[in-house]
């Protein structure tokens, strides 16, 4: 008798799609909800319907949009999903824009928002299909290369960006009453390629130092490094190791994305690791792959002063990055002439850092052309701004046809 209605419904949601328990209760009158959640309980362990808050939703249907792959890893860990779901539609006020990725987890989100007026941004096909039945939700579907295990797009321009044998210098100032723009360091961004476990990575490495005249002041010496995955152009390992004066510090993140977490674990001076596990979205990044994801934008999807948010990981917390396109804009750049360029105003909050202050305000001109080279970064610090601007590169995969004669 239970293994019959345990059919039955199974049958019934893959032939409605999606059913609430409410709509269940009537469906079975004599079987209370409590029997109904358990027996969703056993359907889904089957892997035969997908529970959501309040009701199942058809496996079949979702294969239709995203593939088996997606589905199970849709059914993995649906309690934790549904939470974290539930709580970030919370944190969403009317008439905000937001961006959503692909992933399972961004499916439950998308499940959970309520119908309100909202402009929603994702790469997920399977999220553009659930919010697609909210009336009030304006859904923007992006475009670009198709990622097959979660039937997400990728930005064609992304890929184009992660370019082997490119080289970016830049040489850093600091600005204040007693230092009038005084060079005082230098970032070298370089970008290569590599493999583990028989797969193909791009590798980022970003690093800073001082310049010699002035270690005996203040001795810096930074490197960032990621790795991209080449398919899904998504990070997958990021690792820093931080020398400021008599500070030091390390960390690592792993990026576990079919279930949508990132594992992190750092160290300062020489005090033992600490590790924190944190849940991911598409637009959580540690800081070189937000670099890249900056240099992806295009004018033409943005609107003046309209704002947007990205995630930045730091140890053991994801902060916000906010920003906003201000517009085109000529800039000169010392040494290398006046650029076209795509200029966005960025707030970040960090932890107690030896460069950003909380809800610092940073500016960022970026070259309008297909390179979309970060040509300078303007950002008061606790006394002055450090200011940093291109000096020099190699290996670009286009022609910088921003620069003007």
């Amino acid at each position: 008798m239970k293994r019959e209605r345990i059919e039955e419904l199974s049958e019934l949601i893959n032939k409605r799609g999606k059913l609430t328990l409410e709509q269940l209760e009537e469906y079975f009158p004599k079987v209370s909800q409590m029997t109904l959640r358990r027996d969703l309980f056993q359907l889904e362990e089957e892997g035969k319907i997908i529970r959501i808050r309040g009701g199942a939703l058809s496996v079949k249907d979702v294969q239709k949009t995203s593939g088996e792959p997606y589905v199970k890893k849709t059914a993995l860990h649906t309690d934790e999903k549904i939470a974290i779901a539930q709580k970030a539609a919370m944190l969403v006020d009317e008439g905000t824009s937001i961006f959503i990725d692909g992933g399972t987890t961004a499916l439950y989100f998308a499940k959970e928002l309520p119908d309100m007026k909202c402009n929603v941004f994702t790469n997920g096909i399977a999220v553009a299909q659930e919010l697609a039945q909210k009336k009030n939700v304006t859904v923007n579907l992006l475009g670009g290369l198709l990622i097959k295990d979660n039937l997400s797009t990728a930005s064609p321009l992304a890929a184009q960006l992660y370019h082997p044998g490119e080289q970016l210098f830049y040489r850093v100032s600091y600005k204040a009453k007693m230092f009038p723009n005084t060079e005082v360091g230098t970032v070298e961004v370089k970008t290569s390629e590599d493999t583990a476990d028989g797969k193909s990575y791009y590798k980022v490495e970003g690093a800073g130092r001082t310049l010699p005249t002035y270690r005996w002041f203040f001795n810096l010496e930074d490197v960032y490094t990621v790795w991209i995955d080449t398919a899904s152009l998504r990070p997958v390992r990021f690792e820093s190791d931080i020398r400021e004066g008599d500070y030091t510090f390390q960390s690592y993140y792993t990026y576990i994305w079919p279930d949508s977490t990132i594992h992190t674990r750092w160290r300062s001076r020489k005090n033992p690791f600490s590790e924190k596990q944190m849940a991911l979205t598409a637009e959580s990044m540690d800081p070189i792959a937000l670099f890249f994801n900056l240099r992806s934008a295009q004018a033409e999807n943005f609107r003046v002063g309209e704002p947007a948010t990205l995630q930045m990981v730091l140890q053991d917390t994801i902060r916000h990055l906010h920003y906003r396109y201000l517009g085109r804009e000529n800039k000169k750049i010392r040494n290398m002439g006046r650029f076209r360029t795509l200029k966005f105003e960025c707030q970040l909050g960090t932890t107690e850092g030896y460069s950003f202050t909380d809800g610092t305000i940073f500016t960022i001109w970026i070259s309008d052309d297909d390179n979309k080279i970060p040509l300078y970064i303007e950002s008061p610090v606790k006394i002055g701004s450090i200011n940093a601007y291109i000096s020099g590169y190699k290996g670009l995969k286009y022609p910088v046809s921003s620069l003007m004669k």
